[in-house]
């Protein structure tokens, strides 16, 4: 029950964001949603495995530290274009922050699942969530 919950929250804020960026193509964008949700495993560790026997996607790997890395630093350009540059509170320039990097993680992964030669990855999302909080822990400390 809970892994579903997620998956709706992930293909929910998916779509909202569909309806942002690309208002015509929102409702084709979220049949293929609800398709990709309904088709994924009940479990995280059900799913990372699918990763792993399906690409030999591991959890330590180059990919990994680009997707932690990369989330983190978009986390923080965001955060400081936003805080320092632009003026906004300090939650608010996390928050938006965090969500731009999150979205560009997300966004990423569905790209991924609709190309051939791409393949869309749970470790990925996670090392993207993982980048974008240690970059919120990280400011939040200085």
């Amino acid at each position: 029950m809970h892994s579903k919950l997620q998956k709706t929250g992930v293909a929910l804020g998916a779509l909202m964001l569909s309806w942002v960026v690309t208002p015509a193509t929102a409702l084709s964008q979220s049949q293929a949603l609800a398709d990709w949700v309904a088709a994924q495993p009940d479990s995280a560790a059900e799913l990372a495995e699918q990763d792993t026997r399906r690409s030999g996607d591991r959890w330590l790997s180059g990919d990994k530290f680009q997707h932690f890395f990369g989330s983190a630093l978009l986390t923080g350009l965001g955060y400081a274009t936003l805080h320092k540059g632009g003026e906004q509170s300090r939650e608010t320039s996390l928050w938006v922050g965090s969500g731009v990097s999150l979205s560009a993680g997300i966004g990423k992964e569905i790209y991924d699942s609709k190309h051939e030669n791409h393949h869309a990855s749970f470790k990925d999302l996670l090392a993207d969530l993982l980048g974008v909080g240690f970059a919120v822990v990280l400011i939040s400390t200085l």
